[in-house]
């Protein structure tokens, strides 16, 4: 991955949820608003500063993850009586049980690559004998 910024982000995000699936009411700057919004989530869950024109690859997963599973949930959203849905090589038809499958899988993808983010190496000094 190279260094991406918001439409980087928004881009590869149509990519993944077929754009085909993707409402003309979220994509464009309404999508690049949300992963402006989840680039702020990450600098507040780590207390950091991220360059939204130059987002470092360690944080890119992240906000990708965060950011599709909102844009999901919107489309489940929008487009209730939506038959079925393409998120890359996965197609999923519509029926109660499945339909925010896809969503909760981006989000806890995300949360535990935010969490493994925030938690920092440990060393310890050893002495040789």
């Amino acid at each position: 991955m190279a260094i991406w910024n918001v439409g980087s982000f928004s881009t590869h995000i149509s990519n993944i949820v077929v754009p085909s699936n993707v409402p003309v009411s979220i994509s464009g700057t309404t999508m690049d608003n949300i992963v402006s919004q989840k680039i702020a989530v990450v600098e507040n869950y780590l207390g950091i500063d991220i360059n939204s024109n130059a987002v470092e690859e360690k944080y890119q997963g992240v906000i990708s993850n965060l950011a599709t599973a909102e844009i999901i949930d919107i489309i489940n959203a929008i487009n209730n009586s939506v038959q079925s849905m393409s998120i890359a090589e996965l197609s999923i038809t519509n029926s109660s049980t499945n339909a925010l499958a896809p969503s909760t899988l981006y989000k806890e993808l995300g949360m535990q690559c935010l969490i493994q983010l925030q938690q920092r190496p440990r060393y310890k000094k050893v002495w040789g004998v």
